[in-house]
């Protein structure tokens, strides 16, 4: 897919939405009823429905949704309910990066010769390596786990309460919806439900766990377990939701969370120092700007993907669901460190990353580090951090960072120094995550 044509379905996307306001003054309704009823038909005057409704993530939503505060719900297989409504959930930081002490390693059967675990291209093979491991059965603390429902279905009929950004409550009601599980396991105890993603990302849509829980709490007798899943350079996070009020969308909580390897993650503030040692720093890529992308973990995450199948930034963007500026950010971030290049058909993962998702974990992790500290303005950066006698790891303020970039690179204004300094910064933090011995790491 070229940019070009990415970049006109998202004007499709708005300019379709346009149209329908146009038409169907769907805006006044929710101004006078504070909600507005949508059948796919009338949709499908101006675009076909799957491609004007499907919003995974908050940011994904058309622009006049974004202005009005709106979002889009399906009630049954053929109308949808427009309305000012709070339908995603953020991840906190911790639930998505872990620090290395809190990755529980399980043993892996290394007679299995037809999943590799340094191979992890797909949700379905993500989920198949966390069975087979025992990954599920560690979380969810219930075994022998037996593979059930999963695809797409119709949904049940049932009717929930849904917050508003203005503080109320928006009642729906829902009867033969689509849904669709990515996964389900049922144990003697429980039937377990999962939304599964291959990539990290910062929010993800209630309605993915909501719709498949309320559909089959009145199928089966068994308490219901929702869990989402991500998996991303060897590590899996899952994520168990409960609901305090089964008729409230909103009043899902964090019930539990972890964090699993089915490889050696003992990685020690020692290793670092040896690949710090061993590093000849580089003189500064031409081409190539200095990093401007705090999160390592996507950066590699990103990558990852690349090396799947080539993509464009605007592709990149509407994976991740963030701003086309955004998605330039890490791109490029992942050219400085040689994980990804441009190709034919926008961007790729290099031959380096090729080999790199082949190795183990640790020293995978370790490769990554040593590409970092190719840089003389992090070696100079990681030099400059200390570990304390507790374990903590100290990272030098943003001053002194960009006092060592000045005295490295050229940038320009103070501004470009300081926001570039909080990439270093990140970057620092990330690397002793990475670390065993390292219980927090704090920034001066």
């Amino acid at each position: 897919m070229s940019a070009s044509t990415n970049d006109s379905n998202a004007t499709k996307l708005n300019n379709g939405w346009n149209a329908l306001e146009e038409k169907y003054r769907f805006l006044e309704g929710v101004e006078q009823d504070g909600f507005f009823r949508i059948s796919a038909d009338e949709i499908k005057t101006v675009r076909e429905p799957r491609l004007m409704t499907k919003f995974d993530h908050e940011n994904d939503l058309p622009s006049i949704f974004k202005k009005h505060k709106l979002a889009i719900l399906p009630e049954t297989r053929g109308t949808y309910i427009i309305a000012p409504m709070l339908l995603y959930q953020q991840f906190d930081e911790s639930l998505r990066v872990p620090k290395n002490r809190d990755i529980k390693h399980v043993a892996w059967d290394k007679a299995l010769q037809s999943l590799d675990i340094n191979n992890v291209p797909s949700e379905t093979i993500a989920i198949n390596t966390a069975e087979i491991g025992g990954i599920l059965s560690s979380f969810l603390g219930e075994d022998p786990l037996y593979a059930t429902v999963a695809g797409r279905m119709k949904s049940d009929e049932f009717e929930f309460r849904v917050s508003t950004p203005s503080g109320g409550k928006l009642p729906v009601h829902v009867q033969n919806s689509q849904i669709e599980i990515d996964a389900g396991f049922e144990s003697t105890k429980s039937l377990i439900l999962l939304e599964a993603k291959n990539y990290v990302y910062d929010d993800f849509l209630v309605r993915q766990l909501y719709y498949p829980m309320r559909t089959w709490e009145q199928k089966v007798e068994k308490p219901i377990r929702t869990v989402f899943f991500m998996y991303s350079n060897g590590i899996y996070h899952l994520i168990e939701y409960g609901f305090d009020d089964l008729h409230d969308y909103n009043s899902l909580r964090v019930l539990r969370h972890g964090h699993y390897s089915l490889d050696d993650t003992n990685i020690t503030v020692a290793d670092l120092m040896d690949v710090a040692a061993q590093s000849r720093p580089r003189k500064e890529p031409k081409n190539i700007p200095f990093p401007q992308a705090d999160k390592m973990w996507r950066i590699i995450n990103l990558a990852e993907m690349l090396a799947e199948e080539p993509m464009t930034k605007a592709d990149i963007a509407e994976t991740y669901s963030f701003a086309y500026r955004q998605a330039d950010y890490y791109t490029n971030a992942a050219k400085y460190l040689g994980l990804v290049e441009d190709c034919e058909e926008g961007v790729q993962a290099t031959k380096l990353m090729q080999r790199l998702m082949k190795k183990p974990y640790k020293p995978r992790q370790l490769e990554y580090a040593k590409l970092i500290l190719r840089s003389k303005v992090f070696l100079e950066t990681f030099h400059a951090c200390g570990i304390t006698n507790t374990g903590v790891a100290r990272i030098p303020s943003r001053e002194a960072v960009m006092n060592i970039m000045r005295n490295n690179i050229e940038l320009g204004t103070d501004a470009m120094y300081r926001r570039r300094a909080m990439t270093v910064r990140g970057w620092m933090d990330w690397m002793f995550r990475l670390c065993k011995d390292v219980g927090d790491v704090e920034r001066l």
